[in-house]
């Protein structure tokens, strides 16, 4: 009779020889990095900052009294993790598993062992991690803070939980199309909105772990069916073996796996163009794609911005509204004016009005998303106010994403255009959207700023066709 081995004693071969070879390529890049000079000076950092951590301490217990307030608003803040947290995770799901099943891993369901037994071992193991990371930064926060240890670990159980109860989900959720991903993230957002009309923490997150425990349940029986292997392996191996101090020491920088990038394998993608729309749009969708991780990192920071502001004062959230707008037309601005530094389009001569449609098309979309949030604000907060406020933010953003995008042209074609009118009128936006959480008459300036632009639609509109990218 053969004595087959136990999958622990296999899984945990592989393990330890991968923490083996990593080890002994960081000690390598290391060895590259810091001389013996550079080795003191980094001694004397450390024990510097070992130091200062009770200095710090000392300091920290001056400050009790925001503690205290903070400890009587722990519950609020709970409520508000049990509703952002499941958004973490979907947002997540673009771009990884979840799960770190490698190519190892995968290879290993060859022998005789269950797939579903490693795949649950591979997920133990990250738990097992997360405990460990949530604990000593819980240990951390009791050590340096005036916090109660019991309100501490309250908040590290939280986040244990919802990444014991978020892994199916995430897990599923990153084999679909992009589109379906999309429309879950605005399904979620929007039951955000629905949960924060309940007043009792409590009660949200009760009722949203609810909700995630029934989703577990409808997905288990599922949980390996339609899923592509070979896209999970490649990126949980991009993941795994992507190492910054390896990077840093011989200056390679580490890529995604791009067969399986946004757009990349569409059927649309393959049609032979018929129109000079379908060249635009395919040049656009090109560039997103290889900027997709700034975008993402982008348009997350702003919308969870506007999140968070959802559970401050009304004026905070119109001041951070118009933030978010004058943030978002810029970041645009500088995506607008990089493509024209990357590959032909840097040499060919292009229709300057053709290529700015083309690419305000895509900047809605952004704009859309980050929209949602505001959406929200308006059924948590209802006021008769609320149609010329969504005026005023369609206005404001109109404006700033003009004189942004004429200012990117003019320094692109060198020729030089007075914009003092439009930038007057942009800063007076963004002052009334800012403002009109505090004085919602304000909101009234909208009529006027939407009069201007209209206005100004047609002397834009010639701008465009005057000018030409070459």
């Amino acid at each position: 009779m053969i004595r087959r081995p136990s999958l622990l004693k296999s899984y945990f071969f592989i393990r330890v020889n991968r923490f083996k070879k990593k080890r002994k390529l960081n000690k390598m890049a290391s060895q590259l990095i810091f001389d013996k000079t550079t080795s003191i000076y980094l001694g004397l950092l450390l024990a510097y900052t070992f130091a200062s951590i009770f200095i710090f301490s000392d300091t920290m217990k001056l400050y009790g009294n925001y503690f205290v307030f903070l400890e009587q608003h722990a519950e609020e803040v709970l409520g508000f993790l049990a509703v952002a947290l499941p958004v973490r995770y979907i947002f997540n799901s673009f771009r990884e598993p979840g799960v770190l099943y490698s190519t190892a891993e995968y290879k290993l369901a060859f022998l005789p062992y269950r797939r579903g037994n490693i795949w649950l071992l591979t997920l133990m193991e990250r738990w097992l991690k997360k405990l460990l990371i949530y604990s000593l930064i819980g240990a951390i926060a009791v050590l340096l803070t005036p916090f109660r240890s019991q309100l501490v670990f309250t908040f590290v159980a939280v986040f244990i939980l919802f990444d014991i109860i978020m892994a199916i989900p995430q897990w599923k959720l990153f084999q679909q199309r992009f589109i379906v991903k999309i429309g879950v993230f605005f399904l979620a957002v929007a039951g955000i909105g629905l949960f924060s009309l309940v007043q009792e923490a409590r009660l949200i997150a009760a009722l949203i772990v609810g909700c995630i425990g029934l989703v577990n349940l409808f997905l288990l029986p599922h949980l390996f069916s339609q899923i592509n292997w070979s896209k999970v392996t490649e990126i949980n191996d991009y993941t795994i073996w992507r190492m910054p101090l390896m990077g840093f020491a011989s200056k390679t920088k580490f890529k995604r796996p791009k067969r399986y990038a946004m757009f990349q394998n569409s059927k649309q993608n393959k049609k032979p163009f018929t129109t000079n729309a379908q060249i635009y749009d395919r040049i656009w969708k090109l560039y997103f794609v290889k900027q997709h991780a700034l975008i993402f990192q982008s348009l997350g920071t702003l919308l969870i911005l506007v999140t968070v502001l959802l559970f401050m004062p009304e004026w905070l959230f119109s001041v951070g509204a118009a933030i978010m707008v004058y943030v978002y037309t810029s970041l645009t601005a500088s995506f607008y004016a990089d493509r024209f530094s990357n590959d032909m389009i840097e040499i060919l001569p292009w229709s300057l009005k053709n290529y700015t449609s083309h690419f305000l098309k895509f900047t809605r979309i952004g704009m859309l998303l980050l929209f949602v949030p505001v959406i929200i604000f308006y059924f948590m907060h209802p006021s008769w106010w609320i149609p010329l406020h969504i005026l005023l933010f369609w206005t404001a953003y109109r404006l700033i994403r003009e004189i942004k995008m004429m200012k990117t042209i003019q320094w692109m074609t060198r020729k030089k255009v007075s914009l003092q009118l439009e930038e007057t009128m942009g800063t007076i936006a963004i002052i009334c959207l800012a403002l009109s959480g505090i004085y919602p008459f304000l909101t009234i300036s909208s009529l006027v700023l939407w009069f201007i632009l209209y206005r100004r639609n047609s002397k834009t509109s010639s701008f465009y066709d005057k000018e030409r990218v070459t």
